[in-house]
């Protein structure tokens, strides 16, 4: 039985005791939430959320142009491998 199915669903589930049914359908949504968060988009917006959150807590406090200049790089990431990439290029390529 993989990650994402539902044990329910499988002819044995009918010779499954009672009082071990629930413990299993518990495993079962824990290793799906388990193999959800393993994915490399989940973990990146997890840390980007916690980043925010860090970023944030400044301006909580009163110091809104640090939270500013914290998430700036956050805010500009794309321009900013885009310019990497383009002067990489332009200094082995000229």
């Amino acid at each position: 039985m993989g990650p994402g199915q539902d044990p329910r669903q499988h002819s044995w589930w009918a010779h499954v005791p009672e009082d071990q049914r629930q413990r299993l359908i518990q495993r079962s949504r824990w290793g799906q939430l388990r193999e959800w968060s393993r994915r490399k988009p989940v973990r990146i917006s997890g840390l980007l959320m916690i980043y925010a959150v860090f970023c944030l807590l400044p301006w909580m406090v009163g110091a809104a142009s640090l939270s500013l200049m914290a998430l700036l790089p956050a805010v500009l990431m794309a321009a900013l491998g885009a310019l990497a990439w383009w002067l990489t290029w332009k200094e082995f390529h000229q």
